[in-house]
Formats: C-alpha cells, sequence, structure tokens
C-alpha cells in the first residue's frame, strides 16, 4: 500500500474528529492554544493506539486468514465508511455540539471517533503496511486536521463537518473497493 494510500485513509479517519473539532470550535469563545492542542493530542495518540492494537491483533491472527485477507479489508473498510455515512445522514436535532476541553468528555470523544482506527489496523496487517508509517501518518493527519478544524470551526460552521465525514466515509469505501479489485 502506497503513502498515498495510507494518508487518505487516515484523512477518512479523521473525518469524525474533524466535526467534533469543528463543533468544539464553534462552542468555544475564543479557543486558547493549549485547549486546541489538548484536543488535537488527545484524539492523534487515541488513533495510533488503536491503530497500533488493531495491527497487532492482525499479525497473530493472520495465518489463518490469508485466503480471505482482500475480502476482509474490503469488508471493513466498507463497513466504517457506511456507518460514518448513515451517521452523518441523522437528523441535526439527534446531534450534540461538545465541549472537547473537559477531560473526561475528551477521553471518551477520542476513544469513540478511533474505533474505526482498530478495524483499519486489522487491515494494514492483513495488506502487510508499515506499522510505523501508517501509525506516524494517522497520528499526525488526526492531530493536524484537529488543531485547524477547532481553529477554523468559528470561522466556517456546522454544514463543513457533515460534508468532511460524507468524503471521508466514500474515500474509505472506495479505497476498500480498490484493495478487492488489486
Amino acid at each position: 500500500m502506497t503513502f498515498l494510500t495510507v494518508l487518505l485513509i487516515a484523512v477518512a479517519l479523521s473525518a469524525d474528529i474533524v466535526a467534533v473539532s469543528l463543533a468544539s470550535g464553534i462552542c468555544l469563545k475564543k479557543p486558547k492554544v493549549n485547549q486546541i492542542f489538548k484536543i488535537s493530542f488527545f484524539v492523534g495518540m487515541s488513533h495510533i493506539l488503536m491503530l497500533f492494537i488493531g495491527w497487532y491483533g492482525g499479525q497473530n491472527f493472520k495465518g489463518l486468514i490469508s485466503s480471505v485477507d482482500h475480502w476482509i479489508a474490503f469488508g471493513l473498510l466498507c463497513f466504517i465508511g457506511l456507518k460514518m455515512l448513515f451517521e452523518t445522514l441523522k437528523p441535526e436535532h439527534q446531534k450534540n455540539i461538545t465541549d472537547l476541553t473537559n477531560t473526561k468528555m475528551l477521553l471518551l470523544i477520542a476513544f469513540a471517533t478511533s474505533i474505526d482506527a482498530l478495524a483499519v489496523g486489522i487491515s494494514f496487517s492483513i495488506l502487510k503496511v508499515s506499522i510505523i508509517m501508517a501509525c506516524a501518518t494517522v497520528g499526525t493527519t488526526t492531530f493536524v486536521l484537529s488543531f485547524i478544524s477547532v481553529l477554523a470551526g468559528r470561522k466556517l460552521g456546522a454544514t463543513f463537518g457533515k460534508k468532511a465525514e460524507i468524503i471521508g466515509a466514500i474515500i474509505l469505501i472506495a479505497i476498500g473497493i480498490k484493495i478487492l479489485f488489486e
């Protein structure tokens, strides 16, 4: 898998946190640099951790699934993409704008938005992707996009968050289909 493909997956994995960070940025009066850094650090690290856990778990089971590994990668990525797409289509009144400056809330959001990275880690293991490159790419991408999203939240508004999730979902589904045909 190429660096560009891993980067696109990293962007897709960041879609949820971009939406949450934008919403949080909208709620914060004047986001302070330390608040933005804290949010971005937690979500970046949670993505790295979940990606590694998924990759490590996939390493232990790869002998059992090598004949169907491309189907598993396809299924996981499409499942995640479709899940993200359906979540995006929920009515606005069912969505909550969250202040991520609270540490307990931040841990919960970081975990919830990084669960998809666990499944992607399994796929990376099956596809023999370098976990160091993948963790560095996903962690950095998530950190940077979260940081920028909190800063931009007040100016961009809530509608961009929904579009980011849709684009992320489509990217994951497209990469899953690409893997199936390789």
